[in-house]
């Protein structure tokens, strides 16, 4: 037999001990251990779990709410699925003194062991001695769980202690004397008795049932719920990350607009530049260039130059040496201008391992300047020349 078929056997065996368990105490008075479904809460998911008996009182005992929602808090108990009850999830928070007469045998919905029943009550003690603010809420506590107890824990609270007040009214009325019963005279020994009272344990055992099938139904229902909510956070979160990309891009393209309109505008100047030199349009004459090796470390002086006052431009011959592979990163830097630096990038050979760069005249001022040329994406430069202009 394979693991699965193991499992489904032992499944099988509690499930036949529980039941077997559950007829025999049927038959007697509720005990701490046993899960009640209470009539004041038939409409709710929940189920009873006796815990405690009241030692000057032996007919009043105290229940904890249980269900089968997996959600807990910090004041809840987690009881698994091995149990004689299978999986149930404790509200110690939740207890209520109730009559054991108030307690229907026939609705005894499981049972839970010893231990179960220790831990829970000591727990539920502890909840006790907290401030009172903290005894009914969550503070921090899941959205899911806080909406839980809010609309199935809390009311089904308040609807069993509604019950034990109104039935503790009525028999401290009855015991004053202001209310009174017709006694009846005893009813006919017959063989319709025993029918109704068939009948009517049949009637409670299919009500008990009944009750059963809704809680554990609600609960499942609970869960359907839990899960569409965290889909619908999920989807939501994926929402707000998409329009946050969608900001970026725009963002990308407002700027990559920026940049290009103020291409144009240099274009544009550099072209009033040439119809002011009284050329044709777009043909630039005249204009001083400089071949530029790389530097040596060990000596060798800046090649200087007059600074071309005439010319708009002035050209620059870039010897490579070695040639590590296009595009290359050109950053020109004026010693006495700290932090002026111009970027060139996406450069091209124009010759066999020379590169061209027109370097417009008014940004060259007397001093000296660093040249470090970059391949591709290298943060270290590859080579280094050097630039020195002189006053006019």
């Amino acid at each position: 037999m394979d693991r699965s078929g193991e499992g489904v056997e032992r499944a099988l065996a509690r499930s036949r001990l529980a039941a077997a368990e559950l007829d025999r105490r049927r038959r007697e008075a509720p005990a701490p251990g046993d899960l009640f479904v209470c009539r004041a809460t038939r409409d709710f998911p929940v189920e009873w779990l006796v815990v405690e008996r009241d030692r000057r009182r032996p007919e009043r005992l105290l229940v904890l709410l249980a269900d089968a929602s997996p959600i807990l808090g910090s004041g809840d108990l987690a009881v698994p699925a091995t149990a004689g009850s299978g999986r149930l999830s404790l509200r110690c928070r939740f207890g209520a003194w109730i009559a054991a007469g108030d307690l229907d045998p026939e609705l005894r919905s499981g049972v839970v062991g010893a231990d179960v029943v220790a831990r829970a009550l000591h727990r539920h003690r502890e909840l006790n001695q907290e401030p009172i603010d903290h005894q009914t809420s969550e503070h921090g506590a899941d959205r899911e769980y806080q909406d839980w107890v809010e609309e199935i824990v809390a009311p089904a609270h308040a609807a069993l202690t509604a019950a034990m007040d109104g039935h503790a009214t009525a028999a401290a009325v009855v015991a004053s004397g202001e209310r009174s019963e017709a006694r009846l005279p005893p009813p006919p020994r017959s063989w319709l008795y025993p029918l109704a009272a068939a009948i009517l344990l049949l009637i409670a055992i299919g009500a008990g049932a009944a009750l059963l099938w809704q809680r554990r139904e609600l609960g499942r229902l609970v869960q359907e719920s839990q899960l569409l909510r965290g889909a619908l956070r999920h989807k939501e979160a994926g929402a707000r990350a998409a329009r946050a990309e969608a900001e970026r891009y725009r963002g990308e393209i407002e700027r990559t607009a920026a940049t290009r309109r103020g291409d144009q505008q240099r274009i544009a100047a550099l072209g009033r530049e040439a119809d002011t030199s009284g050329q044709s349009p777009g043909l630039l004459t005249n204009l001083p260039f400089l071949l530029l090796q790389p530097r040596e470390t060990e000596r060798g002086t800046p090649i200087a130059i007059p600074r071309p006052a005439r010319s708009p431009y002035l050209l620059l011959l870039i010897e490579l040496a070695t040639d590590p592979g296009p595009p290359y990163r050109l950053e020109i830097s004026h010693q006495g201008q700290p932090g002026g630096v111009w970027k060139i990038g996406g450069l091209e050979r124009t010759g066999p391992s020379e590169l061209t760069v027109a370097v417009p005249s008014r940004w060259l001022q007397p001093g000296d300047y660093g040249l470090r040329l970059y391949a591709r994406d290298s943060t270290t430069p590859f080579r280094e020349y050097t630039l020195a202009v002189r006053p006019d």
